[in-house]
């Protein structure tokens, strides 16, 4: 039975519609006379690979709209601004070879921080760097896509078996109890595929997908039991196979043999006194006495 995730692991996608309602609206109207730091973008951009990029004399004007606007809202949550990064992929980028678009988006988010405007977010750099985006917008197209098709038939068959196969190479990365967006949204992939795929008329997909929870507790117990048995098994094959093991035994057996050489020469001893006692037991004592004459 598929469980649902819980309610502390956020659904990034969820949310993904009303964000994109208020970027949208800030792509209306906004310019660079309005924030002084987007002035010149191509000094902004000079040491940034951008020559495929699109529209983006507007970026920076755009951006800084959004996250101010996200600040009066008090919104503090991360995604807010994560959601940012695939709305200008998808706004700016005309060829990805030629437009590296996080390195832009980093870019302007740095700006924004360290203006004016931006006094209320001199944490999110920190966040925003250890973060993976690309791994993070190829999951979540691969979401999108995945329930955009129906699998009632076996026409989008291979498209669902292609999404678990990389479902189990992405999986991986989140071995070993480790807690990030990119796990939690997967955790939320597997269920949403294994709720879809109950009623899909596709026989050679999987139905269910590997938990990262079952790995991490089978890690947990069988590293432990097995590495037991690796140390019970060298110490063996070392005792009865190596000189290691042969100088052991002929020295176990030495002080055996010495051990019984002492309880014989203490037997004995104990033996030959006990024998000297019955003796002196056994022997008369003549008491002399003496007696002085009376006169």
């Amino acid at each position: 039975m598929t469980v649902s995730p819980s309610g502390t692991t956020k659904k990034f996608l969820s949310l993904f519609t009303q964000y994109n309602h208020i970027f949208e609206k800030c792509a209306i109207g906004a310019n660079t006379e309005t924030y002084t730091h987007c002035s010149n973008y191509t000094e902004l951009f000079k040491d940034i690979d951008h020559n495929s990029c699109s529209d983006l004399e507007n970026a920076c004007p755009i951006v800084s709209k959004y996250i101010k606007q996200l600040e009066e809202y008090s919104e503090k949550n991360i995604e807010v601004y994560i959601y940012l990064y695939y709305y200008m992929y998808g706004k700016f980028v005309e060829n990805k070879d030629n437009c590296n678009i996080l390195e832009i988006y980093k870019k302007l988010l740095k700006v924004y921080c360290e203006s004016d405007e931006g006094k209320k977010c001199n944490d999110l750099l920190s966040h925003i760097n250890n973060y993976d985006f690309v791994k993070m917008k190829k999951l979540m197209d691969q979401h999108s896509s995945f329930f955009d098709r129906t699998y009632k038939d076996d026409s989008n068959c291979e498209y669902a078996k292609e999404c678990a196969e990389l479902y189990e190479q992405y999986i991986k990365d989140c071995y070993g109890f480790v807690n990030s967006y990119y796990c939690n949204e997967l955790k939320n992939f597997k269920y949403d595929y294994e709720n879809k795929m109950k009623e899909a008329k596709c026989p050679n997909v999987p139905k269910i997908l590997t938990s990262a929870e079952v790995i991490d507790l089978q890690y947990f117990v069988v590293t432990p039991v097995s590495t037991m048995l690796v140390i019970c098994l060298i110490s063996f094959i070392l005792c009865k196979f190596t000189p290691l093991g042969l100088c052991s035994r002929h020295q176990k057996k030495k002080d055996k043999k010495k051990k019984a050489e002492i309880d014989v020469i203490s037997s004995k001893h104990l033996n030959t006194s006990k024998k000297l006692h019955r003796n002196s037991s056994n022997r008369p004592y003549n008491i002399a006495y003496h007696s002085d004459s009376l006169s």
